[in-house]
């Protein structure tokens, strides 16, 4: 538990609310289970641990704690928003408070700088673009727990490849601990884990431990109008409707007026072409019309799949 920077403890009771959103943006869980499943009772994450093993279990559970969490925690509601720069002494405290979870029994310390990790209303998790002094002061922290390990959650879009692993070989360095980054090959970027792995080795040869965790099962997403990853989400017009209730997203969809589909940034079509080469559509074609829902007068019918850009068959 405690994956890409999100997770429960430590927190005051006054902050439950704004994780569990976050919690429901980042992984699509319905605020209202997580809710029907959290006892809460505890504030640091020694006490969260104390409740998980009151419970029963069938598996070993093991967790981290979380940057987004530990953000909140010390800064106050601050610590929500990525753009607010933590001082001196809130970074200090951060570090305590890592290195006492550590203590206590968390695997590690996990963070995130990843653009798909938001709230469920869309606000870029709190740790994206936090400053290096930030993490230099928590990798602090993991080192006087002298255990647990560092996991990053990033995508590299804000940030090149360099220019990011000069950060982890720098947190690497700091803590003395293993540095862990989830890594999936993409379709349109097939070579770049291969420059990673190589940053890897070059590590590695510095004696810097740095890792990659690579799913062992591919890696599924719900799609639909009233989640947070949608068939358009590629496009640019998805910034007019990503934050639009679903019956405004469908209204959008249908005109091409309102949605002009011109400017599509990092679609690639091979996820979808096997579906669209069964009737002739485009797999643009194919994505929309499958969360697009037929237009409400028999007189009309939704044109959004009309104006998505033609790609090649």
């Amino acid at each position: 538990m405690g994956n890409c920077g999100v997770g429960f403890a430590p927190v005051r009771a006054g902050d439950r609310a704004f994780l569990v959103e976050l919690m429901e943006g980042v992984e699509d869980i319905p605020a209202n289970v997580l809710e029907a499943g959290l006892s809460w009772g505890w504030e640091t994450y020694g006490e969260y641990l104390d409740v998980l093993d009151t419970m029963p279990s069938v598996i070993d559970i093991g967790g981290m704690i979380t940057h987004a969490a530990t953000r909140l925690f010390v800064m106050g509601p601050r610590g929500a928003d990525h753009r607010e720069r933590a001082n001196a002494d809130e970074i200090a405290r951060m570090g305590i408070v890592v290195r006492d979870a550590i203590r206590d029994g968390a695997l590690g310390f996990s963070t995130s700088r990843s653009r798909n990790h938001k709230t469920r209303d869309g606000r870029a998790i709190s740790s994206l673009d936090c400053a290096h002094d930030e993490l230099f002061g928590i990798a602090g922290g993991v080192r006087e727990a002298g255990a647990g390990l560092i996991e990053i959650a990033a995508d590299f879009v804000d940030h090149g490849i360099d220019e990011e692993f000069a950060l982890f070989r720098a947190l690497a360095l700091r803590s003395g601990r293993t540095v862990t980054l989830p890594m999936t090959p993409r379709n349109d970027e097939p070579e770049r884990h291969h420059e990673i792995v190589a940053l890897m080795q070059a590590a590695a040869a510095d004696d810097l431990d740095i890792r990659a965790q690579v799913p062992v099962r591919s890696v599924g997403v719900m799609i639909g109008l009233e989640k947070t990853w949608r068939s358009h989400s590629c496009f640019a017009s998805h910034l007019t409707t990503s934050l639009t209730p679903p019956s405004r997203s469908r209204r959008v969809l249908r005109c091409p007026a309102s949605a002009p589909w011109r400017s599509h940034t990092t679609y690639s079509p091979r996820a979808m072409a096997p579906l669209g080469s069964t009737d002739r559509r485009t797999p643009t074609d194919t994505a929309t019309s499958t969360s697009c829902a037929r237009c409400s007068s028999r007189r009309s019918r939704c044109r959004a799949s009309a104006t998505a850009p033609r790609t090649a068959r």
